[in-house]
């Protein structure tokens, strides 16, 4: 996939959201899907083991559902800084 098509693909979603704690609150259980930086590419790199789309690993897109509260905000804090000095530097 050209390198185009990916940015305008990644900046089609906001991540991270706005105000995560306030989607926390409001949407309880459901918050992760909601903060997830997911854009649908799924595809894991062989020499990083992330993924190409969103930066996540594999481990961390398949334990994604599972966060709750505080271990979310730390992890979608922890993705926007990966996404920050991948993408955006």
């Amino acid at each position: 996939m050209n390198e185009k098509r990916i940015d305008k693909i990644r900046t089609h979603k906001e991540f991270p959201h706005p105000n995560p704690e306030k989607v926390i609150e409001h949407y309880g259980e459901y918050a992760a899907g909601l903060l997830s930086p997911c854009i649908g590419i799924c595809n894991f790199s062989p020499e990083t083991g992330m993924c190409c789309g969103c930066t996540r690993t594999k481990e961390e897109a398949a334990n994604w559902k599972y966060l709750k509260d505080q271990e979310l905000l730390d992890k979608v804090k922890e993705i926007e800084k990966r996404q920050n000095e991948l993408f955006r530097n």
